[in-house]
């Protein structure tokens, strides 16, 4: 017997949750002011005003509040080292353990490791990454 499970709502976060009792409390207020008036006669551009607002506002999702946070700006040092692995792999000379000490002797300050190594190896087998063209000089030593 399969257990049927029925999806639950989408959580609100405490800034929605403010937006929606806000939205609320201005609506019933609205009401309440209303009530007080006296109903002024409606005329044609009235009620086409009033269906306009109504189509603008039902454009508007009423829980979307924007949250800025602000971005950290993380500071990269491009020192090509995928594509100087890619290299060594087309080149077909050194095992995975050369790749990573020839790699490391050239960035001492990058972290790449065995698997490193392994991934980009599994990519190019997998056909998700394309290997460059194999150096002649190095293939010759």
């Amino acid at each position: 017997m399969t257990k049927i499970t029925t999806p639950k709502a989408p959580r609100l976060t405490k800034a929605q949750k403010l937006a929606k009792i806000e939205l609320e409390t201005q609506t019933i207020e609205a009401q309440i002011v209303a009530e007080k008036l006296p109903m002024p006669a409606l005329t044609a551009e009235s009620i086409l005003e009033r269906a306009e607002i109504a189509q603008h506002n039902a454009d508007v999702d009423e829980l979307y509040v924007p949250v800025a946070k602000p971005m950290k700006k993380v500071k990269t040092v491009k020192t090509g080292v995928g594509a100087q692995i890619l290299q060594l792999i087309a080149d077909g000379v050194l095992s995975n353990k050369e790749i990573v000490a020839k790699v490391l002797e050239d960035n001492p300050l990058r972290k790449t490791t065995y698997a490193c190594v392994a991934w980009y190896k599994s990519q190019v087998a997998a056909g998700k990454i394309d290997l460059p063209e194999a150096q002649e000089e190095v293939m010759e030593e």
